[in-house]
């Protein structure tokens, strides 16, 4: 066997009060920092939040704001407006 068996450290659920269309909005794409210290995750509506990667703990959240006549977006994590 060439990798050990995945262990599961923590799971958080990634739904967030506003739902779009599709019921989903975050999850839209996951990262592993290459120091592999925080999974960062992207929603629909540009909300950027950091995890710890080992505990699930929030590190930080940032939640763009929407410009003037406009929204926010994000789609396979490119935050655009």
């Amino acid at each position: 066997q060439l990798f050990r068996t995945p262990v599961e450290l923590w799971s958080n659920q990634l739904f967030s009060a506003v739902t779009t269309e599709l019921g989903v909005a975050k999850g839209n794409g996951c990262t592993l920092s290459p120091d592999g210290v925080h999974l960062i995750v992207t929603s629909v509506g540009g909300t950027v939040t950091s995890f710890n990667a080992l505990t699930g703990e929030v590190n930080w959240e940032y939640d763009p704001p929407q410009p003037t006549g406009g929204i926010v977006r994000s789609h396979s994590q490119v935050v655009y407006t």
